[in-house]
């Protein structure tokens, strides 16, 4: 290892630096005491550190974090246009960074290509981070996160990050692209990006995830019981799952509260010849789909409520499954499931206890003259599914329909309890965004007239 300090109430600053090939053993000594090594370039003990325009490359952990390890409680490190290129760790967690204590990381402008954790048949977590314990926080910025994987053999979670209870994550302007969470002789693949323990919090703001892969669950997200995510202006194109039982494309939650406004979803499946149980977006918990495009072929449904009734409401989306005969919800009750209106949908059976309103189109396959466009060489960010044309016989939404649809989903927080109403804090932060819910995954405002439907403003 290159660096290990206690900084207590300074702060470190390190500019334009290059640790590389750098390596922490199994059993060398560890802050003067015995066993495995963590953190191949650095360890930082407490107090902050600041690194800008540092490279870490090639640096290598035994045990866990093979750039960074943050163990110190409240410690803070903070990355700024630094490039992370095939760190590693041989067995255990983080290819870059562990928060092993109560703290913070923040990465601006930074990008993270080809970490990951390399083998090994325990438990693995995070091919770039690891948030280890409650209370662990992630805020990424402008960041670009290219071929990060997990590997060998037993359950792994987080191609990119895995995330322990009660952290919050904000992602704003990320590219996630090629990610992975392979291996074999494990049944638990999750999150070919990212995976959340239960209680997390989420917020995804302007990013693409793209031709990442999970071997089970969630190719982009997985999250269990009681996570919050909240998405604006995201697209999901190319990404996979490889085994029959694959279940969430996208994503994959347990019994979770999942917001979801301006999601463009394009082209993704399963690649396995017998994908069971596989749908885009699955969960056992709520739903709240405003102003999104989801067309992609996934045999069980589009969006799938698992045994839980937390509310589900969709309004002014597009929901075309190109397996023409499949469904696009999948519902296991019908209970406080709501089809809020003018939402395009591909078919016209019984949507497995899901009911349509009124307003809704039904019996749609495809969408005139569409094809997905991204914009990512410069700002704003982008990537959605656009289309030109007429929809003969679609009742188009105004602002008004939308605003209560958000407002309508009163589900209660009992985790974070500064959330009285889930759906009255998505449209809050929503409203303090540049681009807001008013105008569609390009940034351009809708206007005050018709909102046609999806991500996409005709």
């Amino acid at each position: 290892m290159c660096l290990s300090f206690e900084l207590g109430s300074k702060k470190a600053t390190f500019t334009d630096c290059d640790f590389h090939d750098n390596i922490g053993r199994s059993g060398a000594s560890n802050n003067g005491t015995a066993g495995n090594f963590h953190g191949g370039a650095a360890q930082l003990g407490s107090g902050t550190a600041e690194f800008t325009r540092c490279a870490f490359t090639d640096n290598v952990a035994y045990h866990g974090s093979g750039a960074v390890h943050q163990n110190g409680a409240s410690t803070t490190s903070k990355f700024t246009d630094c490039t992370f290129t095939r760190n590693s760790c041989l067995d255990g967690n983080a290819g870059c960074i562990t928060v092993e204590k109560a703290g913070l990381v923040q990465a601006d402008g930074c990008t993270f290509t080809n970490n990951s954790i390399v083998s090994g048949s325990t438990v693995r977590h995070g091919g770039v981070f690891y948030l280890a314990i409650a209370g662990s926080n992630l805020k990424a910025t402008g960041c670009t996160f290219t071929g990060n994987k997990i590997t060998g053999s037993g359950n792994a979670y987080g191609g990119v990050v895995r995330a322990q209870d009660n952290s919050d994550i904000e992602f704003t302007d990320c590219l996630f692209d090629g990610n992975g969470n392979v291996g074999s002789g494990g049944t638990i693949y999750g999150g070919g990006c990212i995976a959340l323990n239960q209680n997390a919090h989420m917020k995804v703001n302007n990013c693409l995830f793209k031709n990442n892969v999970a071997k089970t669950r969630g190719a982009a997200i997985q999250g269990g019981t009681n996570v919050i995510v909240y998405m604006n202006n995201v697209g999901f194109y190319n990404n996979t799952t490889t085994s029959s039982g694959g279940w969430g494309v996208n994503t994959h939650f347990g019994n979770a509260n999942v917001c979801m406004n301006n999601v463009s979803s394009y082209n993704n499946r399963s690649t396995n010849g017998s994908p069971g149980n596989c749908v885009s977006f699955n969960g056992d918990g709520g739903w709240l789909v405003v102003n999104s495009t989801i067309i992609d072929g996934t045999p069980t449904a589009l969006v799938r409520r698992g045994g839980n009734s937390r509310k589900s409401i969709f309004c002014n989306n597009v929901l075309i499954n190109t397996n023409t005969t499949d469904n696009v919800w999948a519902m296991n009750n019908a209970t406080n499931f709501s089809s809020a209106g003018h939402n395009v949908i591909s078919a016209d059976d019984t949507y497995n206890n899901a009911a349509p309103a009124g307003s809704d189109l039904l019996g749609k396959t495809s969408l005139p003259s569409g094809s997905w466009s991204e914009h990512w060489d410069a700002t704003p960010h982008y990537a959605v599914y656009t289309w030109t044309g007429s929809l003969t016989g679609f009742t188009p939404a105004v602002q008004a329909d939308v605003t209560a649809a958000i407002e309508a989903y009163d589900e209660v927080d009992t985790i974070h309890t500064s959330i009285a109403s889930i759906g009255a804090d998505f449209k809050a932060w929503l409203e303090s965004l540049s681009s807001g819910y008013a105008a569609d995954g390009r940034c351009v405002a809708r206007g005050t007239g018709d909102w046609w439907p999806g991500a996409y403003q005709n």
